[in-house]
């Protein structure tokens, strides 16, 4: 008959024998926790990969303005163009790019929430109701975005245009230029890709044929974070309870043993030969934690901008 163990390295005879329903019970725990931090870590990659789009975004903005690369007179205009159009490629590489790992969130969370659950609990298609719902709602971007990592995969780059407009500003200190960027999206050119979504394409086509693209990303990413807070909110009871089972024993066992480096539960045949051995430790539960606190204040962010404008300016 095969024999559970709970064993601590550093600790002379610091193994307890368990039974067979608590080492699966610890297991299956470890594991939830695993998956819940590595949604977590797969959100914080859209959050930074949306960060990376807006400060590049900021700084090719800043160079232009710094170093008059619109209206360098030394230069002829195809090396205004060529310079132009690296920009364009550039910022499309961001675009894409978030593009991608929010793709590649929705999936794995799928794959994840479906590998927790079985298709008897509630929160078996969770991400599928989430993210129609989402994409059925009244704000355009989470479906326009969709929308367009099809068109980046299969027929060519976001956008064509990053337009740069200027107005004066008159303030008691004085008259200032200020300086507005935005990334263009032009809807007769998505209109040569047949296979865009025809829907999609007359929503746009609603709103004019030369489209800010960055309002539909930053909605595209409060659609995100609301399948992802509501994620969190499903499974927190579930977490909570995983959390508490490993916690409670390795507490437990430091109470009595008092030291201890690391822990794990391991599984003997009758020979006393290893079968299988699984580290457990709280290092999931903390670092989930963490990164939910990173990442908990994307709500308010989305009814904020943020300028250089000075103060003086008023």
């Amino acid at each position: 008959m095969d024999k559970y163990f709970f064993v601590a390295r550093g600790i002379k005879n610091g193994q307890e024998e368990i039974s067979e329903q608590e080492y699966i019970s610890l297991k299956r725990a470890k594991d939830f926790l695993f998956k819940a931090m590595s949604i977590e870590e797969h959100f914080n990659s859209v959050i930074e990969n949306y960060i990376e789009l807006e400060k590049d975004f900021y700084g090719c903005s800043l160079r232009n303005v710094v170093f008059c690369e619109g209206l360098n007179m030394s230069l002829s205009d195809d090396e205004q163009w060529c310079r132009s159009v690296e920009k364009i490629y550039f910022m499309n590489r961001r675009v894409i790019n978030l593009l991608a790992v929010g793709f590649l969130y929705v999936e794995h969370l799928k794959h994840s929430i479906h590998s927790i659950y079985n298709r008897e609990n509630r929160n078996y298609n969770l991400v599928k109701s989430l993210t129609q719902s989402e994409y059925d709602g009244e704000d355009p971007g989470y479906r326009v975005m969709c929308a367009f990592r099809n068109h980046c995969q299969h027929y060519d780059i976001p956008f064509q245009m990053l337009n740069q407009n200027f107005k004066r500003v008159e303030a008691k200190s004085g008259v200032f230029n200020k300086y507005v960027f935005s990334l263009k999206i032009r809807v007769d050119e998505l209109r040569k890709n047949k296979k865009f979504k025809k829907e999609t394409l007359s929503e746009l086509n609603e709103m004019g044929n030369e489209i800010d693209l960055l309002p539909l990303i930053r909605g595209y990413l409060r659609s995100l974070w609301k399948i992802h807070e509501q994620t969190r909110k499903s499974l927190r009871a579930d977490l909570n309870l995983c959390e508490s089972k490993v916690s409670s024993r390795i507490d437990n066992y430091k109470g009595r043993m008092g030291f201890y480096s690391s822990t794990k539960v391991t599984r003997y045949d009758a020979l006393g030969s290893v079968v299988e051995s699984e580290e457990i430790f709280d290092f999931f539960s903390r670092r989930r934690n963490e990164l939910e606190m990173k990442n908990n204040n994307f709500d308010f962010f989305r009814k904020s901008f943020i300028s250089n404008e000075s103060p003086r300016i008023d």
